[in-house]
């Protein structure tokens, strides 16, 4: 039984396993994210119905625009590191580090964003010249958005680390009240960008402050003495307190010299690199063959999804510091996944034509595209298992290195086959990258972690254990939903 408890304070829930742990994990998420993505949508709705098609384009432009900037705060990319920093500190426990950690890159996070929203907010009074005043309005409203997101992001690592799902609901939380304050403004007057901005900024704030609520009430308890954390009977977590000692080592300076080059180097390249399929199709083909092959990612997109991968990397974290639970959990993951990889391949090719060809037929020449791409599928499944283990083992050269050589790969394809055979060469170069991600990332696992070394002899098999586990997971997932009936029953 998981007895999961900081001191006296009871936070964070009671599992009676860590199958309930990961079932009720991905619900809250998948119920979340569907809650804002349909707020989401609404609000986009009216939003084109309030704006000219002039006005809507300066809008996104605006966005955009920061949007770009904020993809090349570099500092972003160390968030994941934090993160599994903390939980190795508290796994070693050692709660006092993990707590002077995050207070570090909070110090260092604030003041780098602080600085470039400050710039961003004076150099619009520049473009306001040649681009008008409205624009420069638009992009001093915008750019509060690095601020509020940078808080977010901070209390969202924390979150995440004492295994709390509270942050999943702080999307949900912004889509209501800029829906609610978007409707309430229509009925007062015209609505205009600036407007629409105001109303985006109130939503996230929403969401910042019941964010932070929770990250307030919990960080006390977190770190309060003294603490422990107990998961099936082992104490892993906080024991006794020690001295305040973290402010007198320089943890993220530390952190940042051993894995920030990888880090970084990752980040930058990833956005240098990311979309240069698109612009390769134009070049080779035209501009109509990127918007069929757009809806085919989008597809794929969508279809992928229904991965049940959210609370992997939670649970990993929870056993970094035991090898062979953590072999099984890898193991079975990657088993499960790459079945699960395949059956959802067969249910796509039956059901997403039939779509297309009923909602939007003119883009019905992007099925054969969809159809070569779902091949990927399973070995999507098995990479993102990986991806998993090497964050939470901190093989951050192995995830750079790994980007530069499946770019190469992605550009090698698309250059040799977008000529030669088409937009399928698209496609050819999808499934590519992904069989190079697991032969360039499972190799370079082993070496540095022989004890993940997986046995296909067994991944090919269902044995008993795997009657078992899915018999438990069923009866832990049916007593799940059985319990919520009965609470709605008797509300």
């Amino acid at each position: 039984m998981i007895t999961s408890r900081l001191a006296s304070a009871n936070f964070i829930k009671k599992y009676s396993s860590l199958y309930e742990f990961f079932i009720k994990g991905e619900g809250y998420w998948r119920l979340s994210d569907a809650i804002a993505s349909g707020l989401a949508l609404v609000s986009s709705f009216l939003v084109l119905s309030l704006l000219s098609v002039h006005e809507f384009g300066l809008y996104q432009l605006v966005l955009a625009f920061i949007g770009l900037v904020g993809g090349f705060i570099v500092i972003d990319s160390f968030d994941g590191i934090v993160a599994v920093e903390m939980r190795h500190y508290l796994n070693s426990k050692r709660a006092d580090l993990a707590e002077g950690i995050l207070r570090e890159y909070a110090c260092v996070k604030v003041l780098v964003v602080t600085i470039v929203t400050a710039a961003i907010f004076f150099a619009s009074d520049l473009i306001a010249g040649r681009y008008g005043a409205d624009i420069s309005l638009f992009v001093k409203i915008a750019s509060l958005f690095l601020i509020i997101d940078t808080l977010q992001s901070l209390a969202n690592i924390f979150l995440k680390v004492i295994f709390s799902f509270v942050y999943f609901f702080g999307s949900t939380v912004r889509e209501i009240v800029k829906l609610v304050f978007l409707l309430g403004w229509m009925f007062r007057g015209e609505v205009g960008i600036a407007t629409i901005l105001m109303l985006n900024i109130f939503g996230w704030a929403a969401a910042l402050i019941f964010t932070l609520g929770y990250f307030l009430k919990f960080y006390r308890a977190a770190f309060k003495p003294p603490q422990e954390f107990d998961l099936d009977g082992q104490y892993f977590s906080i024991p006794a307190y020690k001295q305040r000692e973290w402010y007198k080592i320089k943890l993220l300076l530390n952190v940042l010299k051993k894995h920030g080059f990888w880090t970084m180097g990752r980040y930058l390249f990833s956005k240098a690199t990311k979309n240069t399929t698109p612009w390769l199709i134009k070049f080779f083909i035209n501009t109509e063959a990127v918007a069929i092959y757009a809806l085919a990612i989008n597809l794929i997109d969508f279809v992928e999804k229904f991965f049940p991968m959210n609370m992997l990397g939670w649970i990993m974290m929870l056993k970094i510091n035991k090898k062979e639970e953590l072999n099984r959990i890898f193991s079975k993951a990657v088993k499960y996944v790459v079945y699960w990889g395949v059956a959802l391949g067969f249910l796509s090719m039956m059901f997403v034509p039939f779509l297309i060809r009923w909602i939007l037929p003119k883009y019905e020449s992007a099925l054969p595209l969809f159809k070569f791409m779902i091949l990927a599928l399973p070995i999507f499944g098995f990479y993102k298992v990986m991806k998993a283990q090497l964050l939470v083992l901190r093989e951050y050269k192995i995830l750079a290195l790994r980007i530069v050589f499946e770019s190469m790969v992605m550009v090698g394809i698309l250059v040799a086959l977008l000529p030669v055979i088409g937009l399928i060469g698209a496609a050819v170069a999808y499934v590519g990258v992904y069989i190079t991600r697991v032969l360039f990332s499972y190799p370079a696992l082993i070496r540095s972690h022989p004890y993940l070394r997986l046995s296909f002899k067994e991944l090919a098999r269902f044995d008993k254990s795997d009657k078992e586990f899915l018999v438990r997971f069923w009866q832990q997932l049916i007593s799940i939903v059985g319990s919520y009936w009965t609470r709605l029953r008797f509300k």
